[in-house]
């Protein structure tokens, strides 16, 4: 198998005459393919072309100098991109934390009213009634009922809805 560099695709896997091991190779890897016509085999990840360089084909494994070009620098990136990771993994385990601890507030916040209960001087008192409590806000309605029809029906003059006829009710319509 030989593997080639493409600027649109990315590595692209060519097969020699050993055709099922190589596909077998390539797809373990993690390639993808274009489809037909052409069924080219590529990738642009580097993880897919470390994996078929640990498990190569029977047939063997080349690559030309563009790709192995294109690779080294995919690896240098990658390698940089690991060292930032490493330096930002507390940075993101700290802001993941804080974030589960603000939607666990907002939660608390959104479902639990706070109730203040207030303390009763001296031994006479040994419950705390309803006149105890502050007074809950009255509870707002948001629905708003539609304005009911203006339109009848012409034989039972009951009202029309919007899924009737315009002059005629179901109850009729059905009936005659």
């Amino acid at each position: 198998m030989n593997i080639h560099h493409d600027t649109t695709l990315g590595f692209i896997a060519q097969f020699s005459t050993d055709f099922n091991g190589d596909l077998n190779a390539v797809k373990t890897a993690g390639f993808r393919t274009t489809g037909p016509p052409q069924w080219f085999w590529y990738t642009s990840k580097l993880v897919a072309l470390n994996k078929l360089r640990e498990n190569k084909p029977v047939s063997g494994l080349t690559i030309s100098e563009e790709a192995y070009t294109a690779y080294m620098r995919l690896s240098e990136i990658e390698a940089r991109n690991a060292e930032a990771r490493k330096l930002f993994a507390p940075i993101k385990e700290k802001q993941a934390k804080a974030k589960k601890e603000r939607k666990k507030q907002e939660l608390k916040d959104r479902t639990y009213t706070t109730i203040v209960i207030p303390e009763k001087p001296g031994q006479d008192y040994d419950h705390i009634g309803a006149e105890d409590l502050p007074p809950i806000p009255p509870r707002e309605n948001a629905y708003v009922p539609p304005p009911p029809p203006t339109t009848v029906c012409f034989m039972c003059l009951q009202p029309t809805y919007f899924y009737e006829l315009a002059d005629l009710c179901l109850w009729c319509e059905k009936t005659t």
